[in-house]
């Protein structure tokens, strides 16, 4: 679980909605926390959750902000299991729905999992990010030919299979997710889908302005023609 700057009481929130998770299913999770150069002082929150989670808790922290990609593949780094998820600090995707990715690995079929957002997410999000879902998928479908309709979703489950391809991946920002998207339609040895997936209520976005597209659309350009 990549953060970076998260939002006032964001330790409460996750200690309830990671308990709730855990709580759910009958094996162990171990949370992996990846603080992406944060210039927020987050040393007494991190305090408190390893006071709360003990051992099933692991923190790294890296000096300056680099990017999402980079963040997830380091956190992989650190961890060896079964099955894997990442997604975002605020855990913003419903229990269920977690729970739903990890129930489709268990049955062996897929190695890789997309969650794809229910059509009411876009009723939720401003007009800016809306649009730019609805071109994103677009562009991606139409220009790289991908299979995954929704590739920047932000939940995501894997296997070690699945884990090997996106450790493989190299963009450090946000699209790394459009870059392992298409690892995985080069090849036919590993096997992905989407798998729908639903947001809680009441979910504040972060912001997305134009200086995060501007620094993607190179990253968008290094994708196109790999």
């Amino acid at each position: 679980m990549p953060f970076y700057n998260p939002e006032e009481n964001w330790e409460t929130t996750f200690l309830e909605l990671s308990s709730k998770l855990s709580s759910s299913i009958t094996f162990s999770i171990k949370w992996v926390l990846v603080n992406d150069g944060s210039t927020k002082n987050v040393n007494n929150e991190i305090t408190f959750l390893k006071k709360e989670m003990k051992h099933n808790l692991q923190y790294i922290s890296l000096e300056k902000n680099i990017g999402k990609g980079h963040a997830v593949r380091l956190g992989l780094q650190h961890c060896e299991a079964t099955y894997y998820l990442y997604t975002d600090i605020d855990l913003p995707y419903t229990t269920e729905s977690m729970k739903n990715v990890l129930d489709e690995l268990m049955k062996n079929d897929y190695d890789v999992l997309f969650g794809e957002r229910e059509i009411k997410y876009y009723d939720d999000i401003g007009k800016f990010r809306k649009y730019l879902s609805i071109v994103a998928k677009l562009v991606f479908n139409s220009i790289i030919k991908i299979k995954i309709t929704d590739t920047q979703c932000g939940l995501k489950g894997f296997t070690n299979k699945g884990k090997s391809v996106v450790a493989s991946t190299t963009i450090k920002r946000f699209l790394f997710d459009l870059e392992l998207a298409k690892l995985l339609s080069k090849q036919e040895i590993i096997k992905y889908k989407s798998i729908k997936v639903a947001t809680r209520d009441n979910i504040k976005l972060s912001y997305m302005g134009w200086n995060v597209l501007i620094k993607e659309i190179a990253n968008l350009f290094k994708i196109m023609i790999s």
